[in-house]
């Protein structure tokens, strides 16, 4: 049996956690972030999330929401293996975002 690829984790992840700000966050769509997954895929998708300085808009809707908890940040800063793919330069900025 083939295992999951890190990236495929990602991406199975990423659409989980759209699902859960669908099903827990009222009065918003995260439409941006998933058109973006399904045409760009996981790994693309959270380069471009990640990397540029300011926040995108979603993770300042979800901030004020107090759901950080449901960010992209959040998920690949809490699991060492999603840390893995990206630079620590990267990962130290969305600490940064986080207040870690």
């Amino acid at each position: 049996m083939k295992t999951e690829s890190i990236y495929q984790r990602l991406e199975n992840e990423m659409e989980d956690q759209y699902r859960q700000i669908r099903r827990e966050v009222r009065k918003y769509n995260p439409r941006y972030f998933i058109n973006m997954l399904r045409d760009k895929g996981g790994y693309e998708t959270a380069v471009a999330l990640l990397t540029p300085l300011n926040p995108p808009d979603g993770f300042k809707t979800l901030l004020l929401r107090g759901r950080l908890d449901l960010t992209l940040e959040t998920l690949v800063y809490d699991d060492p293996e999603f840390n893995e793919l990206f630079s620590r330069e990267i990962i130290l900025k969305i600490g940064r975002r986080l207040g870690r």
